[in-house]
């Protein structure tokens, strides 16, 4: 282990996705490695949930999460499309991204 970084022994997957989408380091070993716990179908639905979760938070707040929602869900498309080639996982991401825009748009 290098001095100063974490490691992560046991998590559950609402918490994983939490900071996956906090911590820009440990996206690209998350996006390597889901695969062997979860389908992306299910990544994908964990993802929009974290979109959506409004919470309590100020207005601010929630744009920062949904930002960096976005960017992992950007990350993943660029290094690993081929993961959104199942017709579910496409069509879930495209009704997404519908809903997002249009919620942008208001």
């Amino acid at each position: 282990m290098i001095q100063g970084t974490k490691v992560i022994k046991a998590i559950t997957l609402p918490r994983l996705i939490d900071q996956l989408t906090l911590e820009g380091g440990v996206r690209e070993t998350f996006l390597i490695t889901y695969r062997a716990f979860m389908t992306p179908e299910l990544l994908l639905d964990m993802l929009i949930a974290r979109y959506e979760q409004e919470d309590a938070e100020d207005p601010g707040t929630l744009t920062k999460k949904r930002v960096r929602v976005v960017g992992v869900i950007k990350a993943w498309l660029e290094r690993y499309f081929a993961d959104f080639e199942e017709q579910i996982v496409s069509e879930k991401l495209l009704i997404f991204l519908d809903e997002m825009e249009k919620t942008m748009a208001t």
